[in-house]
């Protein structure tokens, strides 16, 4: 089954908001090397972004 992509329509959140959510966003994944970013979303807007890293240790 394909899903057709749609346009999200966020509830609560302005411009600046986005744009300050993108920023961190977007700085956390220039510093990552492995691991992941996480955001959590509330009434539409950004309110945690969380940063797991995982270092790897030579045999």
């Amino acid at each position: 089954m394909s899903v057709a992509p749609q346009r999200l329509a966020v509830a609560n959140a302005d411009d600046a908001q986005i744009e300050r959510a993108v920023t961190a966003v977007r700085d956390a994944l220039r510093r990552l090397r492995f691991g992941c970013v996480a955001l959590t979303v509330h009434d539409g807007q950004v309110t945690q972004i969380e940063i797991s890293e995982k270092h790897r240790l030579g045999n």
